[in-house]
């Protein structure tokens, strides 16, 4: 769970300062929750090295698709939500909700139709 904090926030600072790349620690994580974004279509893509993966970071006019990353569970509070309070789980601002459960690294959709519970990792805007 560091290592995908310290992660974010590289993502999160390399694309408000309107970087076109940034490197980050490779962990299977990290690669699940970058396919997750690019799936969603927050990111370009991403490329595995030796033992860093580069992310390269998506722009609409010249604007970044995303400026923010709010994390909801860190190490210190953990956040455990059951299917029925997903449901009823409402993010302060619209975005993507990313949780990560049984099935792997999820968005709130996949949850809900999975029909199961998980924690919610952070929140992109």
């Amino acid at each position: 769970m560091n290592l995908l904090i310290k992660n974010l926030s590289k993502i999160k600072n390399a694309h408000t300062a309107k970087k076109l790349m940034v490197d980050l620690v490779l962990s299977k994580y990290t690669i699940n929750v970058l396919k997750l974004l690019k799936k969603e279509g927050l990111i370009k893509g991403f490329s595995k090295k030796i033992n860093k993966v580069r992310v390269f970071f998506k722009y609409i006019d010249n604007k970044p698709v995303f400026t923010i990353i709010e994390l909801v569970s860190k190490p210190s509070r953990q956040v455990v939500l059951s299917y029925d309070n997903i449901l009823k789980f409402k993010p302060r601002s619209s975005g993507l909700c990313v949780f990560t459960a049984t099935g792997g690294v999820l968005t709130k959709s996949d949850l809900l139709k999975n029909k199961s519970g998980g924690t919610p990792l952070f929140f992109v805007r």
